[in-house]
């Protein structure tokens, strides 16, 4: 390909072309020349004209693994700081745990994974495990205490393990159990019968346990529900108990089956052991093969926890 240039030259007059003394003027004539593109400094393969078409813009081309191996870089502290956000979140603010036990039949079965409010109550090192980088404390960060009624996760004030019960008497209640019957304070808790019915416990070579069902109010009109197998055994019966300063008195729903505050083997909880509330199943893996004439408790879903 070439490309025409015009250029103005002066061409010199008849008279000075016959050897005139130049009284001729001047003549413009266009010349027309013709040069191929490659004769133009800008247009060179190394070199491209900017907006203005008069210094050359150069390029600067990366091999093609350094490109990808930015975009790696990339993706990988988003994945980091991604996960960061995750771990803070589950160590500040929520957390899972899994039913093991019946211990809270029937408002919780074996199997249910609950969603756990971890800054319900303020944090402590039990739940807020600063240990692991080098920073311990005691006593609670903005700490708060449970209501009446808060189905609650805590650690276990003797053997250390995690724990879930009710709360039931908060620092300086009266305790007391009288035949199945809870008195808080000296009042005698309201009950309201729901139903009777037999279940199968769980594990291998469960046995069918009969059970009666009752809707339990608290002081200020909190209700649960709750599940006895008889007002006659010897932990439905208690003599007053006063909750120290600083603890809590726990108790399990299913109330025949749980080991808590009634018995030594645990005893009144500190506040400190609180690692949060329990405030929703999430999902649940409870299994329950049906058989006729036993109850069977379905699976339960984004339910709260009454």
């Amino acid at each position: 390909m070439q490309r025409s240039i015009e250029s103005s030259v002066s061409s010199p007059s008849k008279g000075e072309e016959q050897g005139g003394g130049g009284a001729g003027k001047p003549l413009n004539t266009v010349v027309r020349s013709t040069l191929p593109l490659s004769g133009i400094p800008f247009a060179s393969a190394q070199h491209k004209p900017d907006s203005f078409g008069t210094h050359p813009v150069l390029r600067d081309y990366q091999p093609l693994w350094v490109s990808l191996m930015r975009l790696i870089r990339e993706f990988l502290l988003i994945v980091l700081v991604g996960l960061g956000l995750a771990g803070l979140f589950r160590t500040a603010a929520f957390a899972t745990y899994f039913i093991p036990s019946e211990s809270m039949v029937p408002t919780l079965e074996v199997g249910d994974r609950l969603a756990v409010s971890k800054f319900a109550y303020g944090w402590s090192k039990f739940s807020l495990p600063l240990a692991n980088f080098g920073f311990e404390f005691n006593g609670r960060i903005l700490g708060s205490l449970p209501q009446r009624g808060d189905v609650v996760v805590f650690v276990h004030p003797l053997d250390g393990k995690t724990m879930i019960k009710r709360v039931i008497g908060l620092p300086g209640d009266h305790v007391r159990l009288q035949r199945g019957r809870l008195f808080i304070n000296g009042a005698r808790l309201e009950r309201r019968l729901e139903a009777t019915y037999h279940y199968r416990e769980q594990g291998s070579g469960a046995s069918v346990v009969g059970v009666t069902r009752y809707t339990e109010t608290l002081p200020g009109g909190r209700e649960h529900t709750i599940v006895q197998r008889s007002d006659d055994n010897a932990v439905e019966t208690m003599p007053d108990y006063v909750v120290p300063a600083g603890k809590l008195f726990m108790m399990g729903d299913n109330r025949d089956n749980s080991a808590d505050s009634r018995l030594t083997l645990m005893g009144p909880v500190p506040v400190e052991n609180l690692i949060g509330r329990a405030d929703t199943i999430l999902y649940s893996d409870h299994t329950c093969r049906p058989e006729p004439g036993l109850y069977c408790a379905p699976r339960r879903s984004l339910s709260a926890i009454d």
